[in-house]
């Protein structure tokens, strides 16, 4: 997408950004990455970690590195004061949906709206 690649930069390296980003890298370069931010729900009183993205290369699954990923988010959420770690995937992801299951996540049936602006 036209932009996107200066609009990632923007937003995760300001001065004081609102998005964030944990790289998994080797020598043979990015593998994969997890990227958050906060939010604050007036449902909970609460603070919230919302994990944006869980990505990881084909070759980098299945070493455990997605539930490093998960654990090391569980952290800075609590070092934050959060109540809970929040996402969404699509229901078509099912490889996915059966790692965030084995992992003890509970998933929430919601319908996700959105209005172009």
């Amino acid at each position: 997408m036209e932009g996107k690649e200066a609009g990632l930069k923007k937003i995760l390296f300001a001065e004081e950004p609102k998005h964030f980003c944990l790289v998994v890298s080797t020598e043979n370069g990015i593998m994969g990455y997890v990227t958050y931010n906060f939010m604050y729900s007036t449902w909970d009183a609460a603070g919230i970690i919302h994990m944006d993205c869980l990505y990881l290369e084909e070759q980098a699954r299945n070493y455990g590195i997605g539930e490093v990923l998960i654990n090391k988010l569980k952290e800075i959420g609590k070092e934050k004061n959060c109540i809970n770690m929040q996402w969404r995937t699509p229901q078509f992801n099912e490889r996915a949906i059966k790692f965030y299951n084995r992992i003890g996540a509970n998933g929430k049936e919601k319908i996700c709206f959105f209005l172009d602006l």
